[in-house]
């Protein structure tokens, strides 16, 4: 069933090969505030993530970092590839 929905939608059989957006590793440091210590995650198609935590938790910090407005110190991310 999940390969046939895979194939129908376009996908490989292998949904781990079909990450969408991949965040490896991210460190992000303001002077000695750490922000983000070693943050991964991975998102595939048709998945719902949310980023949840207390005041100054990160979670701006998170999105500013995958949509380019901040550059980590340390880690990767990938979209579509």
């Amino acid at each position: 069933m999940v390969q046939e929905t895979h194939r129908a939608a376009g996908l490989s059989a292998d949904p781990a090969n079909d990450i969408l957006l991949s965040v490896e590793g991210l460190h992000l440091s303001f002077g000695g505030i750490k922000a983000l210590q070693g943050i991964d995650l991975a998102v595939r198609p048709g998945e719902i993530y949310s980023i949840i935590g207390p005041n100054g938790a990160g979670k701006t910090s998170l999105l500013n970092c995958i949509s380019g407005r901040y550059r980590p110190q340390q880690g990767r991310m990938y979209f579509n590839g």
